[in-house]
C-alpha cells in the first residue's frame, strides 16, 4: 500500500536515507553476530549488564509477539516510546505549518498539542452528549471532510475515548474512513483502552482501508505506563519509513524492552485478561454507586477510567484531594477517575464521592 505517499511532507521525504540506514536494515545489522562490537562507543560493565549496550527499538521478538496478540502482520508494526511519541512522529511526518488535523473534544490532548508544536491547526467537532454517553458527530465530521479543500491531513478518533470512556459505533468509524479515503486524508484510530471494552478492534479493517492508522499502547492493558511502549499499526510501509526518519537512533531504553519481553510472555496473558475483566467489573460498580448521587452524572464508560459529570468540578476535586484522592478535572465536563484492580480502593472512592457536601442522594 502507498496511500500516504502524497501526504508525507517534502521535509520527511528529504530526510529518508540521510543519517540512518533503511528501517528494515536497522542501525546495527550485525548486532546478533558473535565478534567484537566497537562501532557505537559503548562501555561494557558487569554491573549494568545489557543496559551498557544500545538496542534497536524495533525489537524483532517484541514485534513478533505483538503481531500474535493484535492479529496483524509483523511488517505493519512500529514501536515508539509511548503512544504520545507516535502521535508526535505522525504529526511531524504528515503536517506542514498551516495544515490541519480533525479532533473531537473532549478527547486526548496530545492530538491538539502535537499539531500546535508543528504549527498545524486542530479543527474541533465536539462530541454530542446523548444522556449519560457521548457520540461522534459523524455527519458533521464527514461534511467537514468533504468540504475541506486544503490542508486536512489526519482525522483522530479515540476509541474508546479518553477521558469519557465512550465507545463509538464501528460503522460510524467505517463511514468516516470511507469519506476520508475519497479525499486522500488519513484516519488515526487510537485504541489505548480497547482491551477493557469487550468491543472489537478496528485492526481487521486495515486490509480494506489503506488510509487507516491504529495506535495501541502497553500502558493500560499490560500495566506498563512507566516503560513507555507504544505501537503504530499501518499497512503503508512508506508511512512507517517516514516515521522512522524522526525517531532517535535508539528510541526505547533497553530496560523497557527487557521488561516488555518478560511481560508479554504467553503464560502471562490470562492473568492480564483476568485483571482487565476485574477492572471492567469494578468500573461498572463504581458507575452504579455514582448514579445513586443526585446532581452527578456517571457517564457510561468501557475504558479503565470514567467521568463523574458535574458543574462543580473544582469543588469535587477539592473534596477528593482533602481525602487523599487525586483525580483529574475537565472544565465544563467533570472529574475523571482511573479505575484500578482494587476493590477496597474503588469502594472507598465511591463512599467519599457520596460524602461530598454538595451531593444529594436520590
Amino acid at each position: 500500500m502507498r496511500f500516504f505517499d502524497t501526504l508525507i511532507t517534502d521535509h520527511a521525504k528529504s530526510l529518508k536515507g540521510k543519517g540512518k540506514p533503511p528501517r528494515q536494515a536497522g542501525m546495527r545489522p550485525n548486532a546478533d553476530e558473535e565478534g567484537i562490537h566497537i562501532d557505537f562507543n559503548e562501555a561494557g560493565s558487569s554491573i549494568t549488564g545489557t543496559s551498557a549496550v544500545y538496542k534497536e527499538a524495533q525489537d524483532r521478538e517484541i514485534i513478533e509477539r505483538l503481531s500474535e496478540i493484535y492479529g496483524v502482520p509483523k511488517n505493519s508494526l512500529f514501536l515508539t516510546p509511548g503512544a504520545d511519541e507516535a502521535i508526535r512522529y505522525l504529526t511531524q511526518a504528515l503536517c506542514d505549518p498551516g495544515d490541519k488535523v480533525l479532533i473531537h473534544t473532549p478527547t486526548y490532548g496530545s492530538y491538539q498539542s502535537c499539531a500546535a508544536s508543528f504549527r498545524a491547526a486542530a479543527h474541533d467537532i465536539p462530541l454530542k452528549r446523548e444522556g449519560n454517553d457521548f457520540q461522534l458527530e459523524t455527519k458533521k465530521i464527514i461534511d467537514t471532510i468533504n468540504t475541506e479543500n486544503t490542508g486536512l491531513k489526519l482525522v483522530y478518533i479515540c476509541n474508546p475515548n479518553n477521558p469519557t470512556g465512550s465507545y463509538f459505533d464501528e460503522n460510524h468509524v467505517e463511514d468516516i474512513l470511507k469519506a476520508a479515503k475519497q479525499k486522500n486524508i488519513g484516519v488515526v484510530v487510537d485504541e489505548a483502552y480497547i482491551e477493557f471494552s469487550g468491543m472489537p478492534s478496528i485492526t481487521p479493517r486495515l486490509n480494506t482501508h489503506e488510509n487507516l492508522i491504529v495506535l495501541r499502547t502497553l500502558s493500560k492493558a499490560y500495566s506498563m505506563a512507566g516503560e513507555r511502549i507504544g505501537v503504530v499499526i499501518c499497512q503503508d510501509q512508506n508511512l512507517l519509513d517516514a516515521i522512522y526518519t524522526f525517531t532517535p537512533a535508539f528510541a526505547i531504553p533497553v530496560s523497557a524492552m527487557d521488561k516488555t519481553r518478560e511481560v508479554l510472555k504467553p503464560e502471562n496473558e490470562q492473568a492480564f485478561h483476568d485483571q482487565r475483566t476485574r477492572i471492567a467489573e469494578q468500573r461498572d460498580a463504581l458507575l452504579d454507586a455514582i448514579t445513586e448521587v443526585k446532581g452527578l452524572t456517571a457517564f457510561r464508560s468501557v475504558a479503565s477510567c470514567l467521568v463523574v459529570g458535574t458543574h462543580e468540578v473544582e469543588s469535587l476535586l477539592k473534596h477528593l484531594s482533602d481525602n487523599r484522592i487525586f483525580a483529574k478535572g475537565f472544565p465544563n465536563l467533570g472529574v475523571r477517575l482511573s479505575v484500578e484492580d482494587n476493590l477496597e480502593q474503588n469502594a472507598s472512592i465511591a463512599d467519599i464521592i457520596q460524602q461530598w457536601p454538595l451531593a444529594q442522594h436520590r
